[in-house]
């Protein structure tokens, strides 16, 4: 993992969400810490990040 500023988790999934300051990236992997994958730029740190697992 990347220095983070912000986590979230989809229990439903077992997804673990997080951002990466430095590079202005949002990343998404396994609770296990397997198959983690970049999943968007930002343009700024966010404060937070909300996950919905009921949505999928």
């Amino acid at each position: 993992m990347t220095r983070s500023s912000v986590m979230a988790i989809d229990w439903i999934e077992r997804r673990l969400f997080w951002s990466d300051g430095i590079y202005k990236q949002i990343h998404v992997g396994n609770l296990d810490g397997k198959e983690k994958r970049f999943l968007l730029h930002i343009s700024n740190n966010p404060n937070w990040i909300a996950v919905d697992p009921t949505v999928g």
